[in-house]
């Protein structure tokens, strides 16, 4: 539940002795709707994307769980003790641009042993029977190499694909999950692999 009066204290404390205008101009937020949050005029959240701005360019003062938590956005976490176990985890558009962020998800450290994990929006149902759907968020650990039967996150010309991998020789055989995608069989010059997958996310 989007709770207007302490987002609007948490907002507040964020901005500090600077005006609406500079916190604006240096969040990249606009200034009318960061008067809005500031009068309670705002009857949803801000996304998380302008949660993330909001927060980083607060000078240290608010963090990021804190506006994602008391904007609603974290259901079952009830506490500011409870973000203490929680990690952001960027979400990126494209295999070929990892810079690229649409956005941040939380989810538990326990996860995430390792730093370099990102979420993947997966854009077909070319690994459907492996529970991963279109829309689905994935899990990737960056990683230049990966085991036999291995879910990958792959670039092959061009292409994002997330496929199993099997090593055949010299070769990789590239093999979906969903009868209506066909298997192929590359050799391993023609494949970058970005990295494993670790787990996915279908309920969003």
């Amino acid at each position: 539940m989007f709770k207007k009066i302490e987002f609007k204290e948490l907002i507040e404390i964020a901005l500090g002795d600077r005006s609406i205008t500079q916190y604006a101009n240096e969040s990249d937020v606009n200034r009318t709707y960061i008067s809005k949050i500031i009068n309670e005029k705002l009857d949803s959240p801000p996304s998380p994307e302008i949660l993330k701005k909001l927060a980083e360019h607060s000078q240290g003062r608010v963090t990021y769980k804190e506006l994602m938590l008391i904007a609603g956005y974290l259901e079952g976490i009830e506490s500011m003790e409870k973000l203490k176990d929680m990690i952001e985890i960027p979400i990126v558009e494209s295999l070929s641009n990892l810079d690229k962020i649409k956005g941040y998800k939380l989810i538990s450290k326990d996860k995430v042993k390792y730093d370099g994990h990102f979420f993947f929006k997966m854009k077909d149902d070319s690994m459907l029977n492996s529970g991963i759907k279109a829309g689905s968020l994935v899990l990737i650990r960056r990683q230049p190499e990966i085991d036999n039967e291995d879910i990958a996150a792959i670039i092959v010309d061009s292409n994002e694909l997330l496929r199993k991998v099997y090593i055949v020789n010299d070769k990789l055989l590239l093999q979906p999950d969903n009868p209506n995608f066909k298997n192929e069989l590359v050799s391993n010059e023609d494949v970058k692999i970005i990295g494993k997958s670790i787990s996915v996310i279908t309920d969003l």
